[in-house]
């Protein structure tokens, strides 16, 4: 299956970038999404961009792109894949899931 591309840091650096002047906090994006059957839990905070995603009836896994690519591997059903990696502040941050 192909992997699914969800979720960009340069949006969320756009969206948030208005409150992170005014209030001067550091800037933290989460999402909690229902698809393809699961709940990913996906986002960028203060240090990392992670993806974890849980599927009660399919094998599946979660990875990240952030200074390095990193990968959860393949884990199955009932079970949460988790992936995080140290952010970037020169790039986009990209969080995935999959089905193996």
């Amino acid at each position: 299956m192909s992997i699914r591309t969800k979720f960009t840091r340069s949006l969320a650096a756009t969206a948030l970038s208005g409150a992170v002047i005014a209030g001067g906090a550091t800037a933290a994006l989460a999402a909690v999404s229902h698809v393809d059957g699961g709940t990913w839990y996906h986002g960028v905070n203060d240090k990392n961009v992670y993806s974890n995603y849980y599927h009660a009836g399919a094998k599946h896994a979660s990875s990240v792109q952030g200074k390095f690519k990193a990968d959860s591997g393949c884990v199955t059903p009932g079970k949460t894949s988790y992936a995080s990696a140290p952010k970037r502040w020169y790039a986009k941050d990209t969080a995935y899931y999959r089905f193996c």
